[in-house]
C-alpha cells in the first residue's frame, strides 16, 4: 500500500505542477483590456511670437581724426588711423509673424552700452603735440526680416535696417 500511496502522491504533484505552469504560461496570452494609444500627430514649428534677449561681447575698429580745415590748410592737425576697442552689453527685442505656412516676417531692434575707445597723437608740423581720443558710448540697430522655412525648425532669411551710435572725438 505504501508504494501505491507514493505513486499517487507523485501523480497528484505532477498534475498540480502542470496545471499551475499552464495557467502562468497562458497569462501572457490573455487579451488586454484598455484603450489602444495612437502616436500623436507631428505638429509643425511656428516662428510667430515675441522675444527678448541679452547680448554682450567685444567691439573693435579703426578711427582717424581729421580737422575740418586740414584739406584747405595742410598745417592743421590730423592723426594716423588708430585702433579703438572695448566691450558692449545690451538687449534685443523683436516679433515674428509666420504666414502662408512657411513665410516669416519679423521686426527687431537692439540697444547696447559700449565702452569702445582709443587715442592717437597728431601728425602736425606744429611744435605742440595734441592727443586725440575717439569714444563710442552706445549703439542701436533696427531691422526687418523676411524668411522662408524650407524644413521644420529652419529659417532662411534676409534682413536689412539701420544702425546709430554715439561717438565722441576730442
Amino acid at each position: 500500500m505504501g508504494l501505491i500511496m507514493r505513486r499517487l502522491q507523485c501523480v497528484l504533484l505532477a498534475a498540480v505542477a502542470v496545471i499551475g505552469f499552464a495557467s502562468v504560461a497562458s497569462a501572457a496570452d490573455l487579451p488586454v483590456k484598455g484603450p489602444v494609444y495612437k502616436a500623436p500627430l507631428f505638429a509643425a514649428y511656428n516662428w510667430s511670437g515675441f522675444y527678448l534677449g541679452i547680448e554682450g561681447g567685444a567691439a573693435w575698429g579703426r578711427s582717424q581724426v581729421i580737422s575740418a580745415d586740414s584739406t584747405f590748410n595742410p598745417g592743421l592737425p590730423i592723426t594716423n588711423p588708430f585702433d579703438i576697442s572695448g566691450g558692449l552689453f545690451g538687449g534685443t527685442i523683436g516679433y515674428n509673424w509666420q504666414f502662408s505656412s512657411n513665410w516669416v516676417f519679423g521686426v527687431e531692434g537692439d540697444l547696447s552700452w559700449v565702452s569702445k575707445k582709443g587715442t592717437a597723437n597728431d601728425i602736425s608740423p606744429f611744435t605742440t603735440t595734441w592727443t586725440n581720443t575717439t569714444n563710442e558710448k552706445w549703439l542701436g540697430t533696427g531691422r526687418l526680416r523676411l524668411g522662408i522655412t524650407p524644413v521644420d525648425r529652419w529659417l532662411v532669411y534676409a534682413t536689412g535696417g539701420f544702425a546709430v551710435a554715439s561717438v565722441e572725438s576730442t
